[in-house]
């Protein structure tokens, strides 16, 4: 009997040690329980908040783009004003270039009482002077075709331009 009191407290022993081992494993599986609950409400939030953010960036970038496309637009349009006002001063220059030509030289042609030339070599005159007038013009829009494209002008008024 001694002998089996002795393996009966034995193996209460042994079911004791074996009980708080089972109370540790159950108390730990219910702290990982918590920690995966925990993080899985962790990871809910943090889908939510990327949902947020993505939207966000997705609204940002379409923003940017149309800002670009505008940017564009409004680019391509001060390119065009910038070539209609230089194609606008270099007309005006030589308009300007032509005017000053025309008053500089003084009439060559005679005028008679009827307005009309004397002999046929006075037309031909008239005529060579027209054409030179013409030529005049046309070497004018040459040169300022040729001319470098930053030339700076004086205007009537005093005011300087650049042209391009």
């Amino acid at each position: 009997m001694k002998q089996s009191i002795e393996s009966e407290i034995e193996l209460k022993k042994v079911l004791d040690t074996y009980s708080e081992k089972y109370n540790k494993l159950v108390k730990s599986l219910e702290q990982s329980d918590s920690a995966f609950e925990r993080i899985k409400g962790e990871m809910a939030r943090m889908n939510g908040n990327l949902i947020k953010v993505e939207a966000d960036a997705r609204k940002w970038k379409k923003k940017v783009d149309d800002a670009n496309a505008i940017i564009l637009k409004m680019t391509a349009e001060r390119v065009e004003r910038e070539e209609a006002m230089a194609l606008r001063d270099r007309q005006l220059g030589q308009l300007q270039e032509l005017c000053r030509r025309l008053q500089g030289k003084p009439s060559a042609v005679p005028i008679s009482s009827d307005n009309e030339p004397t002999s046929s070599n006075e037309a031909n005159g008239e005529q060579e002077k027209s054409i030179s007038v013409s030529e005049a013009a046309t070497t004018t829009s040459e040169s300022e075709a040729a001319a470098p494209s930053n030339a700076e002008e004086v205007g009537e008024d005093g005011a300087h331009s650049v042209t391009n």
